[in-house]
C-alpha cells in the first residue's frame, strides 16, 4: 500500500496511542501475554512460552524475518463474535483532497457492514486535528519508526529502500502487535486490510459467517482495480468476481497463495500465535493452524492500489459483465 488516508482517517478517531518501543507486551484475560519484537535473533526460552518468528520471502524486498512473537501462559479468553481490523501502517501525506475524506466514511461503513467491531490504525507519524469522534477507532502512532535508520537502529534496518527488516514501515510489527492487543482486548478474530481494500464476501455473507467456520483462518486473494465514480454510469453496491485476479506464477489464479495472490486473512486470535503479512503459517498454532484459502471467485479483496479518488463501493460494468 503506498501512501494514505491517515489525516482523513483520523480526524474522525476518538483517541490516538503513542508506541515509543519496538518491544510491546500484551496482558491476556486468563492470565497470558503477547509479545512482539522486532530484534535479529529470538529471545532465551522460558518456561511456558513459545515463539514464532514470522515475515515473508518478498519478491520485492527479499526476506522480512525479524520480527518475533512470543506468547506465555494460556491463549487469551476471548469472545468469537467480535472482529477487529488491522489497518498496517499509514505513511505519506495526510491531507487529503474532499474526495479522499469521503472514500474513508464509506470504507468504514462497508467493514463495519461487514461486522467489524473495532479498528486498529497504525501511522508512521503523528496525526492531529481530530474533529469528531468514532468510539470504534484507535490510532496507533508507531513513534520507533522514526528512529529507525539505514543499518540496525531498533535492531532492524527501517528505511524503505535499504529494507530486509520491516518492510513496507513494519507492516509485519504492526500486524502482530495488533493481533496481540486485539486478544488482549477480548476481540475473537482479526482482519488484516488496507485502506485501499474493500473485501467482497458476495451476498448476505458477514464476518460473522467465516467466524462460525471451524477454522483457524481464512485467507482472500484480490484483484487490482482503479477507484470509479461515485454516481452514474456506475452502480453502489456488490461488484462481480473479477476476471483476473492477482496472480505471479499460479496455476490456479484463483486460489493462487501468499504473497504470489496478495492474499490477506482472518485470523481467530485464541489460536494463531503470529502471523504475516500474507498469510497465516499451519506452525502458527499448535496443533497446526487450518487454513481456509477462499477462491476469488466467491470472496475477494478489490485493491486499488493505493487511489482514493472515488467510492469503494462502485462498480461500472460493460458487455459481458467486465468491470470498467
Amino acid at each position: 500500500m503506498r501512501l494514505l488516508l491517515a489525516y482523513v482517517i483520523t480526524k474522525a478517531l476518538g483517541a490516538t496511542v503513542t508506541l515509543d518501543s519496538n518491544d510491546a507486551r500484551h496482558a491476556f484475560a486468563g492470565g497470558g501475554s503477547g509479545r512482539v519484537a522486532a530484534r535479529t535473533r529470538a529471545a532465551p526460552p522460558e518456561p511456558g512460552c513459545v515463539e514464532r518468528r514470522v515475515g515473508d520471502a518478498h519478491l520485492e524486498v527479499g526476506n522480512t524475518d525479524d520480527v518475533f512473537v512470543r506468547r506465555c501462559g494460556p491463549p487469551p479468553v476471548t469472545n468469537a463474535t467480535r472482529v477487529a481490523a488491522c489497518v498496517p501502517t499509514l505513511h505519506g501525506a495526510y491531507l487529503g483532497p474532499p474526495a479522499t475524506t469521503r472514500w474513508a466514511a464509506a470504507w468504514l461503513a462497508h467493514y463495519r457492514s461487514l461486522g467489524v467491531s473495532h479498528f486498529f490504525v497504525y501511522a508512521a507519524a503523528p496525526v492531529h486535528g481530530f474533529t469528531e469522534d468514532a468510539a470504534d477507532v484507535t490510532v496507533l502512532d508507531v513513534a520507533w519508526l522514526r528512529g529507525c535508520g539505514a543499518l540496525k537502529t531498533h535492531y532492524a534496518r527501517c528505511a524503505y529502500a535499504h529494507n530486509r527488516s520491516l518492510v513496507y514501515w513494519g507492516q509485519n510489527w504492526v500486524l502482530n502487535d495488533c493481533h496481540q492487543r486485539a486478544a488482549a482486548q477480548g476481540f475473537g478474530w482479526a482482519l488484516a486490510v488496507d485502506l485501499d481494500e474493500v473485501l467482497e464476501l458476495g451476498p448476505n455473507r458477514t464476518l460473522a459467517d467465516l467466524a462460525r467456520d471451524p477454522v483457524d483462518a481464512h485467507t482472500f486473494g484480490s484483484a487490482a482495480e482503479r477507484p470509479r465514480p461515485c454516481g452514474a454510469p456506475c452502480v453502489d453496491g456488490a461488484a462481480p468476481p473479477p476476471l483476473k485476479p492477482h496472480c505471479v506464477r499460479c496455476g490456479d489464479c484463483a486460489r493462487c497463495l501468499r504473497n504470489r495472490g496478495r492474499r490477506k486473512h482472518l485470523a481467530r486470535l485464541a489460536r494463531v500465535v503470529g502471523a504475516n503479512i500474507h498469510f497465516v503459517a499451519p506452525r502458527a498454532c499448535a496443533p497446526p493452524c487450518r487454513v481456509r484459502d477462499h477462491a476469488t471467485t466467491n470472496a475477494w479483496l478489490r485493491h486499488f492500489g493505493g487511489r482514493t479518488d472515488g467510492c469503494p463501493r462502485t462498480y461500472c460494468a460493460r458487455g459481458g459483465g467486465v468491470l470498467m
